[in-house]
């Protein structure tokens, strides 16, 4: 068996464990209030977010910003895939959303994964337009224990320009809303120190491949 873990991840007892380094993980460490964040970064950088709030504002329309947990959240997936699509419309990708059958095997494991939280929840979050309820930019990610961790996310291509910075719009939604609502310590950006990543935080984690095999016993012969 193969897969990712974090460097204190549990070693079951019946196998051999190898870690491999694979990459890192940025994480952030929520503040305990909005003041606590807004002193983490300097003015101009909360200048250029709520410029672009404002043009979104006046170039698109007026917007909401909006979370759906567990089932209301599966119930979103199918209008995300739509964007998806037209994002990756011309483009490579490895993610099973391009084909219907690998949509559908995700939404099935999301509903499984769903049916045996009891404290965690599935969480998608968005920036919808209020007039005609347009996702412009939208994020799939989990809340296990105290830490939220950010899966999958994309912009409305359509809408998709620079100067509207959709993405770290969100991203301030959703940080914000941690802070005030949830029950959140540690917003985990997951695998690779992309820039619009570690625009919000320096703090990162590693992260291993690990390949596990059975521990067997061999009796040697006595001679």
């Amino acid at each position: 068996k193969q897969h990712i873990v974090e460097s204190n991840y549990e070693r079951p007892e019946d196998k051999f464990c190898t870690d491999i380094f694979y990459d890192f993980s940025p994480i952030l460490i929520l503040l305990n209030s909005l003041t606590d964040f807004k002193k983490s970064h300097k003015r101009k950088f909360w200048y250029n977010i709520n410029r672009s709030k404002k043009l979104i504002s006046n170039e698109i329309g007026s917007y909401s910003f909006k979370k759906y947990y567990d089932n209301e959240a599966i119930d979103l997936l199918p209008s995300i895939r739509k964007i998806f699509l037209d994002r990756w419309k011309n483009d490579y990708t490895t993610f099973s959303w391009k084909h219907e059958k690998g949509f559908l095997k995700f939404e099935h494991a999301i509903k499984e994964i769903v049916s045996k939280f009891n404290n965690d929840k599935f969480d998608v979050s968005i920036i919808q337009l209020d007039n005609d309820s347009t996702i412009l930019a939208y994020s799939l990610g989990f809340q296990l224990q105290n830490t939220y961790h950010f899966f999958m996310h994309n912009v409305n291509i359509n809408y998709n320009k620079s100067r509207y910075s959709l993405g770290t719009v969100l991203l301030d939604y959703m940080i914000r809303d941690f802070i005030e609502n949830d029950k959140i310590n540690i917003f985990d950006f997951m695998l690779g120190l992309n820039n619009y990543k570690l625009k919000w935080t320096k703090q990162k984690k590693q992260i291993f491949w690990r390949v596990e095999t059975k521990r067997k016993i061999v009796f040697l012969p006595i001679h």
